[in-house]
């Protein structure tokens, strides 16, 4: 079973004002929600939202051919990030 295989779809991030997203919980991080900063030059992901379809079409999307970087800020907040450092290929920072 390829990545694509094992994502279920799921609900997209919201913008809150300007470059700050908002994603829905994610129960691998015991509800936990993460953040989308699209700040210049590199875009910061901050801990793992749900990983769906539609979270990484909406990472791609909101990166823009940037390279971002995960940075996560809690034990509970890493969810599945090797899937997502896999799937996108952007560095991870543990705070």
């Amino acid at each position: 079973m390829t990545l694509s295989q094992a994502l279920e779809s799921g609900n997209p991030p919201e913008q809150l004002s300007g470059p700050l997203w908002v994603f829905p919980p994610n129960r691998d991080c015991d509800g936990g929600t993460a953040w989308w900063l699209g700040c210049d030059p590199e875009p910061v992901l901050i801990d793992c939202p749900p990983l769906t379809t539609t979270t990484l079409e909406a990472l791609k999307q909101l990166a823009s051919g940037r390279t971002a970087r995960i940075l996560l800020t809690n034990r509970e907040g890493h969810g599945r990030v090797r899937a997502f450092q896999d799937a996108l290929g952007w560095p991870v920072l543990v705070q």
